[in-house]
């Protein structure tokens, strides 16, 4: 990353951290978006009221990475000067948010969020409740198994500390014959 763009996220992320206090004092309830307030957040990130704290700062952050992805991607991989992939980057982002692409960015992020964490945690109880029941209720070769690799394992962790301690003392002796 360019010592500029470097500066300009420090600057965003800095920006950004102002609105944190916000999110954790009205967490989870509305706040009053009436006047311009309301119209931009309606109009550019597609926003109805009520409208949490939360959703706002997620949406705009989601705006921030789109703007400066789009401005990195074309200045690096295009022969527009920099002033103009700014411009083009603030349009293209302008028009993913006005037709609700960040908002749909932001839903479906979440969505994937969510149901792979309920995936994982779903799999990591039925492999327990499996691994119970293939040791307990009669599999005894399930636990012949995991004897022989609880043993192969620790074996391994002590064959390597074995090798370093012997690479080591050869190191040593090696630097006892030099002198």
């Amino acid at each position: 990353m360019k010592k500029s763009n470097s500066i300009k996220a420090l600057l965003i992320s800095s920006f950004s951290l102002m609105f944190l206090p916000l999110v954790r004092a009205e967490g989870g309830h509305p706040i009053d978006l009436s006047g311009i307030s309301g119209w931009i957040a309606n109009t550019l990130f597609g926003l109805v009221t009520p409208t949490t704290w939360e959703e706002l700062v997620i949406v705009v952050a989601i705006f921030a990475i789109f703007l400066f992805a789009f401005e990195d991607i074309i200045e690096n991989f295009t022969m527009f000067s920099r002033t103009t992939s700014w411009v083009i980057a603030t349009a293209l982002a302008l028009v993913g948010s006005l037709t609700g692409v960040v908002l749909a960015t932001a839903h479906f992020l979440m969505t994937l969020t969510v149901l792979f964490g309920t995936f994982s945690i779903f799999i990591a109880l039925l492999s327990a409740f499996v691994a119970f029941m293939l040791v307990h209720l009669g599999a005894g070769w399930a636990g012949g198994w995991l004897r022989r690799r609880s043993m192969m394992i620790r074996a391994s962790r002590g064959a390597d500390e074995t090798a370093a301690s012997i690479r080591g003392l050869r190191g040593i002796w090696n630097e006892a014959l030099r002198r």
